[in-house]
């Protein structure tokens, strides 16, 4: 219990005895308008921490609360990493009652992989979450990678669904295609392959000579071209190019869903042919020059987001695995695993709340303040559905 005077304060510095995270609480009972400063810090200066809002030790991390009469209790909005926690109690002219003082400890799994930070967003047990997409030949002798990332004013579902479509070479890139002028031209339709989390194709297509003059080292005919493509969960795609029967380049796509409207994309371009690192800039130009290809279109594309219902799209037999792909997010939302971004927009417009993607941490503890991001309810699984392959919608997987 603390009583202060006039122009006096108390702090109470607290050891967390090691750096964590998440958002410190406190429980107390207090007399109307008392005065309580919360610093957070990873280290101490003289013993303490300057509870100040510029301040080299406490990099902001300083909130200030106000009481009211009675019991009541007090979480950080925001998470934070610190270790010492300090308290400075001003303006408490009655006595005031410290309960308790602990951590919502809160974190989200975290692992670096080529190259790349993977956060998963979400409370899905380890067991049960997406597994991060494989990128087997990243290391591997006679293989060299390239890295890029880009952002798009687009749907993270029409961006998948455009990589998953085995006739949009044709009319998109001019360099993989023959741009509608070659009359017999067709697509097959894909032999589809599956995995747990996902399906893909591989297909035999007719393609000219590569244009560009170090390109053309690797080819430089027109007929067969071996390529295909895959989703693994909701945002991440694998695409295989062989260019010829032992020349090949292996592109994995992460896609962060920013929101509706806006991804970033992470490209990591994989290749065994034209090996040293001169030709690297050469790839990714390359690589970029065929994204914005893709960007023009999908930017324009209308609706912007896929549409309830596939009665109002024309899918044709080579779009199998779209359909195959809407398949599975419909499955996962079913399963109550998409966020409602319906109930999001009108709590933002309302502005009388904010929710927090929660972490595992979530489902150990409790006395959370901030609700979970809202989530479609779940609905009745018909019999005979496929079984559950993929990734929380709450709970995909970013990279940066």
């Amino acid at each position: 219990t603390v009583q202060t005077t006039t122009g006096k304060a108390v702090a109470i510095v607290l050891d967390f005895g090691a750096t964590t995270t998440g958002r410190p609480t406190f429980d107390i009972t207090a007399p109307a308008g008392a005065i309580i400063d919360i610093g957070a810090s990873e280290r101490l200066q003289d013993e303490h921490i300057e509870p100040r809002l510029q301040s080299f030790l406490t990099s902001e991390n300083v909130d200030r609360v106000i009481t009211r009469a009675g019991r009541q209790q007090w979480e950080r909005f925001e998470w934070t990493g610190f270790r010492y926690l300090q308290l400075t109690i001003r303006n408490a002219a009655e006595p005031l009652t410290l309960h308790s003082v602990h951590l919502n400890f809160t974190a989200y799994p975290v692992e670096e992989r080529y190259g790349l930070i993977h956060v998963f967003l979400g409370d899905l047990p380890a067991a049960e979450r997406p597994p991060i997409l494989e990128v087997p030949e990243y290391g591997q002798s006679g293989w060299r990678h390239t890295t890029m990332d880009y952002a798009w004013e687009s749907n993270y579902e029409r961006n998948i669904e455009n990589g998953l479509d085995p006739a949009h070479n044709e009319f998109v890139h001019p360099s993989h295609g023959y741009s509608g002028e070659k009359d017999d031209y067709q697509v097959q339709e894909p032999t589809i392959e599956s995995t747990p989390w996902g399906f893909g194709f591989m297909l035999t297509f007719q393609s000219p000579p590569l244009k560009n003059p170090v390109m053309r080292l690797i080819r430089n005919y027109d007929g067969d071209l071996e390529a295909g493509t895959g989703h693994v969960g909701p945002s991440n795609m694998w695409t295989r190019i062989h260019l010829t029967p032992t020349r090949w380049i292996h592109q994995y796509i992460f896609e962060t869903p920013i929101d509706e409207y806006h991804t970033k994309i992470f490209l990591i371009c994989m290749r065994n042919v034209l090996l040293p690192n001169w030709v690297d800039k050469i790839v990714n130009k390359r690589n970029f020059a065929i994204a914005e290809q893709d960007r023009v279109v999908i930017e324009r594309l209308k609706p912007v987001k896929t549409p309830p219902t596939r009665t109002r799209e024309l899918l044709m037999p080579a779009d199998r695995v779209i359909g195959l792909y809407r398949d599975s997010l419909e499955d996962w939302t079913r399963r109550g695993w998409r966020i409602d971004t319906t109930a999001l927009r009108a709590a933002a417009e309302r502005g009388d709340v904010v929710y927090a993607i929660p972490s595992p941490a979530r489902r150990e503890t409790r006395g959370w303040v901030l609700e979970p991001v809202p989530l479609l309810p779940a609905s009745p699984v018909e019999s005979g559905d496929t079984e559950v392959r993929s990734v929380r919608a709450a709970g995909a997987r970013a990279a940066s």
